[in-house]
């Protein structure tokens, strides 16, 4: 690598570069992994206010992942996807009274979409 950014650069700035990172792009199953960290950080925190227990299907993580990445962006949208389609709908269960603290409830997919119960 360091050869090849000799061919553009000049070596006065090169010699100012501490280090270099290869890029590599995340794989699908490590976006998954993404999808239950983020999930599990929503579930220890309406664990640790309401009680409630929050699971999710793998089928329904492996949705997440691939809607809420895009390889020109990776896995920023993921966040946003997860509050749009699991922490919303959540809230709003939640404020209606379908679900209620102690409750257990589970995130899957239903006809195609991310769906709570």
């Amino acid at each position: 690598v360091r050869q090849l950014l000799l061919t553009r650069f000049r070596p006065e700035f090169l010699n100012r570069v501490d280090d270099i990172v290869t890029f590599k792009a995340l794989q699908p199953e490590q976006i998954k992994d993404i999808v239950k960290l983020i999930l599990k950080e929503l579930g220890d925190r309406v664990y640790k206010q309401l009680e409630i227990k929050l699971n999710c299907t793998d089928e329904a993580a492996a949705l997440l992942a691939k809607e809420g990445f895009d390889p020109q962006f990776g896995a920023r949208p993921l966040k946003r996807l997860i509050v749009h389609s699991v922490e919303n709908v959540l809230s709003k269960k939640i404020v209606n009274g379908e679900i209620k603290a102690g409750d257990s409830v589970e995130i899957y997919v239903n006809h195609g979409e991310i769906d709570v119960k």
